[in-house]
């Protein structure tokens, strides 16, 4: 089956989820099936990443848990989840509604908590914490969101971005932050924003 997700591991090798719903890693060129067929629901927005400890948290038509050769599914109020991202001893998560708009949350210590930037977001694509320890969110719409010291700034066309859909994003080792977007490529440095399209 054709994998929808992948995600390196902390032990070697990279997690894969299939489009039949099924959990497996590479190591060394060698595929390991770690859940039976169709154990993970939630469509083509699989997100995965792993915590601290080593434990798999994916994104889905719930959120799931693996660790120890174990599958949980934890099953949460609204629409699924289509983003999950660990960042300290929290899990971020993005849930999207049928209308576009993308709500946050804090997940830990098995308490979901809202988050409220003030602003919104249409469907949340990533959530990234960088080496400064600010918290980036792109969107399908709305640009891309910085988290710094409590501090929102979206950024988006209108500061200087090729397109308010970012993708995707990864930081350089100089501390820019390099954003994929629906018409090319830019970056923010400090307070500079700069297109490449």
């Amino acid at each position: 089956d054709a994998p929808l997700s992948a995600l390196a591991r902390s032990s070697g090798g990279i997690w894969i989820i299939d489009n039949s719903g099924t959990l497996g890693h590479f190591v060394d060129g060698q595929y390991s099936q770690d859940t039976p067929n169709n154990s993970i629901e939630g469509g083509s927005l699989l997100g995965m990443t792993e915590d601290a400890d080593g434990v798999l948290w994916i994104a889905g038509a719930n959120l799931y848990r693996f660790a120890e050769v174990k599958l949980q599914a934890i099953d949460l109020p609204g629409d699924g989840l289509s983003v999950v991202e660990a960042i300290g001893k929290q899990l971020w998560l993005a849930q999207t509604a049928p209308d576009g708009i993308s709500s946050l949350y804090r997940f830990a210590n098995n308490q979901l908590e809202p988050i409220d930037l003030g602003l919104t977001l249409h469907h949340v694509q990533r959530i990234h914490q960088d080496h400064a320890g600010q918290i980036w969110i792109t969107s399908g719409g709305s640009g891309v969101v910085r988290i710094k010291d409590n501090t929102i700034t979206q950024i988006t066309k209108a500061h200087g971005l090729p397109s308010d859909t970012v993708y995707d994003l990864t930081e350089d080792q100089d501390g820019r932050m390099w954003l994929a977007t629906r018409e090319g490529l830019g970056f923010v440095e400090g307070d500079r924003v700069v297109s490449l399209a």
